[in-house]
């Protein structure tokens, strides 16, 4: 299922903590995504930063 997959990916993650922002302007220590036209969702997506919400009233795993 979605959920389980969701799981799985997410204990496999290693979480880093040693990354430092340098700038002090917020602007350029942002990550911005790059957009590009998705025909099926007929709008522009970040195929880089995406998520998936799944509602808690929903999810019965």
């Amino acid at each position: 299922t979605l959920a389980s997959s969701a799981e799985s990916f997410q204990m496999k993650h290693q979480w880093r903590d040693d990354f430092t922002v340098t700038s002090n302007d917020t602007s350029k220590s942002r990550i911005k995504p790059e957009f590009q036209e998705d025909p099926m969702f007929k709008r522009p997506i970040s195929y880089n930063h995406t998520a998936v919400h799944i509602p808690t009233d929903i999810y019965e795993g």
